[in-house]
């Protein structure tokens, strides 16, 4: 099973979806029912936040729902809401 990320253009809402990689996306967003799109995902990473001083020191994943990108200080979307997208050096 394989965790998708999910946004509804029409409400903003994001939600996340297990799913086996056969399925279907989904074709309703669970808050106001219209069509939501599936984020393309950076892969099978986490982002973690806290002191790591030492072994396993006070690391705490992002939680579900979480904007992973605010959580360590960039626009929401990460690249992809940067006004200054690729200026960074970073590839987008």
């Amino acid at each position: 099973m394989i965790t998708y990320e999910y946004k509804c253009d029409s409400c903003g809402h994001y939600f996340e979806k297990s799913q086996s990689i056969n399925d279907k996306p989904v074709g309703k967003c669970p808050k106001c029912g219209k069509k939501p799109h599936r984020l393309i995902s950076g892969g099978s990473g986490f982002i973690a936040r806290g002191d790591h001083s030492g072994p396993g020191g006070d690391w705490e994943p992002v939680k579900p729902g979480e904007d992973p990108w605010a959580k360590i200080g960039l626009p929401s979307g990460g690249c992809g809401g940067c006004p200054n997208s690729g200026s960074c050096g970073m590839n987008n």
